[in-house]
């Protein structure tokens, strides 16, 4: 779930049994979008305002019109958000669409997000500004949704997102590029001033069957969404790790780690052998090396607060949290 400037170019695999103990952003789940037919879309809509900025880390599996987050309609073509066009961050007013300057990878973790103040528009990716535009949005007087991972326009969910998706959230503010460097690396706990909704999706197990899960829970409490398409059993169309590619490399087939997040250590399982790592902060600074054993501990009482991930002699990358 969440994303070191994956510009460290590591490769990532999938963790089979993440034994992570959540709180707020700590545990280690995203939410896997098929690209037919899954998507969110919240019980009440939240209301459109003058400034606003909508945020999430996101992992695209393919190339073209894909929608994170936007505000749509059960009666007309209306519509007003963020989505991506051919890799880019994008939005449509009318016929006029903006883009943003960066190439969104795939299948690798990225930060995204757009603010808006009146008809001032500006992309961030990775928490660096990424194009600004003047462009009046949409009129929001026909709009009556809020979806995450497709547009419902004119009644139809279409556009719909593949990959997968975390720490999705709505601000009724424009926030700071500052702001965006703190939520990169340290999440959003629900409580902040200006949040409207904040879905972390840890919810679940990840890659088995939650199919009692019908609800996306708001952290914020305000916007719960229903879970709509998605099957809700395996490693897609449902609750995943937060990882980006999978590998036939089977000495990292089956890492777990906990506590999450951590105070002092973290005990590692899984290893087959004694395995070199790395710790990294979100700016992609190496600030702790050494080696571990299967069933092992990394000390990290002497790292400060925050969100940090650890590489598996550059093959596997974890996320956790320092309390």
């Amino acid at each position: 779930m969440k994303k070191l400037y994956i510009l460290l170019a590591l490769s990532l695999v999938t963790f089979n049994s993440v034994m992570a103990q959540s709180t707020a952003i700590s545990s280690s789940n995203a939410l896997h979008f098929d690209g037919t037919d899954d998507y969110l879309r919240t019980q009440t809509m939240p209301p459109t305002t003058s400034a606003y900025t909508v945020m999430a880390w996101v992992n695209p599996e393919k190339i073209g019109r894909l929608y994170i987050g936007c505000w749509g309609s059960d009666t007309a073509s209306s519509q007003w958000g963020l989505r991506l066009e051919s890799q880019k961050l994008s939005t449509i007013s009318g016929t006029t669409i903006v883009s943003a300057n960066t190439t969104i990878p795939l299948n690798t973790w990225t930060h995204v997000a757009m603010t808006v103040n009146n008809d001032s528009i500006t992309f961030y990716v990775n928490g660096q500004p990424d194009g600004s535009f003047t462009l009046t949005p949409n009129s929001s007087s026909a709009l009556n949704s809020f979806t995450v991972g497709a547009l419902v326009y004119n009644g139809n969910p279409i556009l719909h997102f593949k990959g997968s998706m975390d720490e999705f959230s709505l601000w009724n503010t424009e926030l700071s590029q500052a702001s965006f460097e703190t939520y990169r690396q340290n999440g959003v706990s629900g409580s902040e001033s200006g949040l409207v909704l904040h879905y972390n999706f840890n919810q679940g197990t990840a890659e088995a069957d939650n199919t009692t899960i019908s609800t996306v829970t708001d952290t914020s409490s305000s916007y719960p969404a229903a879970i709509n398409g998605m099957t809700l059993q395996g490693d897609s169309s449902n609750f995943v790790g937060w990882t980006a590619l999978s590998t036939t490399d089977f000495n990292f087939q089956n890492i777990s780690f906990y506590p999450n997040p951590a105070r002092e250590s973290i005990s590692i399982s899984g290893l087959k052998k004694e395995t070199s790592f790395e710790i990294y902060n979100t700016l992609g600074a190496k600030l702790q090396k050494g080696t571990v054993s299967n069933n092992g501990k990394i000390d990290v009482q002497n790292l400060s607060k925050g969100l940090y991930f650890i590489s598996f002699e550059h093959k596997v990358l974890i996320r956790f949290i320092k309390e």
